[in-house]
């Protein structure tokens, strides 16, 4: 076929075999090559099932009374958002804008090729649902992750504790196939809860790792208060391998961080308040020629909206990804790595002209999930 349709399955034993329904497709050719990714939900503003698909470069949303019967009731995006590739795994929810009452809504829209940093990647709009039509006057185009690895992402509807739990595909479709694994092929982000805040009059989508995901870190390993005079840096050796969680806080402007091993490989992370840019270089990561599309260049992450004062840095550090998340999930970026052996030590350089002092820098110790 040269076309894709909607069709469903229903199960009567919770799920342990399903039926395809009679009267498939429920949505039929529309003559549309990629018409896919569907995501239905309650819809309590008009009280009926609701379906967002995407067709081609756009977002389209149906409504059920009864999951089989679909009625298209309005489109999004033709001349909104990034444009660079076909739009996949739309996700549209509610949220609190932290600190106050106000509620807007958020939709996720995956687009493959056409990222910030090349191939594959997740932007999001903020705007208003009225139960059939979302609408945003967002002009600016926004990503959730400014990495290379965080793809498809949607959420849980109806998590406890009313969480928007996001998870994304640690992976792009521009080298995906073609990764130096051997018994597995990609993984999935740590989960993280999305919420809004109001920064400098405008209102950004947070990702952070859950709470729940410190029932996993075991072991901490707190250092004593650092201090790094200008220009100089601080060698800090690795106690738990690529297993770690490492968080501290930068109090000034300008400051890299690079991770090395005995074989040279390197991973490197420039703040750079002062130009509003975050840079983050794998060039020389270990294992980066199985696809030219992989580290041809040093990815950028634009910080406009970053304070001046103090800001909060999380890695999470595996053996093959490293997870920056800046401010608490004002910005982040997802990337794979495949270094030759461990990570051994993380380098701290000062490149403000004041000292950097550093009380809250601690490892901890991530736990295995697998046996």
């Amino acid at each position: 076929k040269d076309f894709q349709t909607q069709g469903i399955a229903y199960s009567l034993d919770n799920g342990d075999s399903w039926i395809k329904y009679e009267g498939n497709p429920v949505i039929g050719n529309t003559g549309i090559k990629d018409f896919r990714d569907p995501k239905v939900f309650w819809n309590e503003k008009a009280e009926t099932w609701t379906m967002l698909l995407v067709a081609g470069d756009h977002l389209q949303i149906w409504n059920s009374p009864n999951l089989k019967e679909w009625e298209k009731v309005s489109e999004f995006g033709k001349e909104q958002g990034a444009h660079g590739g076909v739009w996949e795994c739309p996700d549209l929810f509610p949220l609190k804008i932290e600190g106050t009452d106000e509620v807007k809504w958020v939709l996720l829209i995956s687009i493959n090729p056409g990222a910030p940093n090349g191939g594959s990647g997740t932007q999001y709009f903020i705007g208003d649902f009225d139960g059939e039509t979302f609408t945003s006057d967002q002009v600016e185009h926004k990503w959730i992750d400014l990495g290379r690895d965080n793809y498809a992402g949607v959420t849980y509807n109806d998590a406890p504790n009313d969480e928007r739990v996001f998870i994304g595909w640690m992976s792009n479709w521009d080298y995906a196939r073609d990764t130096p694994t051997d018994k597995w092929r990609s993984a999935m982000t740590v989960p993280r809860e999305l919420s809004l805040r109001k920064v400098n009059d405008d209102v950004l989508l947070y990702n952070y790792p859950l709470k729940s995901f410190e029932r996993h870190v075991a072991m901490a390993y707190p250092e004593s208060v650092l201090e790094i005079l200008p220009t100089r840096k601080r060698i800090m050796p690795l106690k738990y391998g690529n297993q770690s969680k490492i968080q501290f806080t930068l109090s000034v402007p300008n400051a890299q961080m690079y991770f090395r091993n005995k074989n040279g490989d390197s991973v490197s992370i420039d703040v750079d308040r002062d130009k509003k840019v975050v840079t983050f270089d794998r060039r020389k990561s270990g294992k980066v020629d199985f696809s030219e599309k992989f580290a041809p260049g040093v990815q950028q992450m634009k910080i406009p909206n970053i304070p001046d004062g103090p800001i909060e840095i999380m890695m999470l550090l595996d053996h093959s990804s490293l997870e920056l998340f800046i401010n608490e999930g004002q910005y982040v970026m997802t990337n794979q790595i495949f270094p030759n052996e461990f990570f051994r030590a993380l380098t701290i350089v000062n490149n403000s002209e004041n000292e950097l002092k550093i009380e809250d820098f601690t490892e901890h110790k991530v736990e295995r999930v697998w046996d």
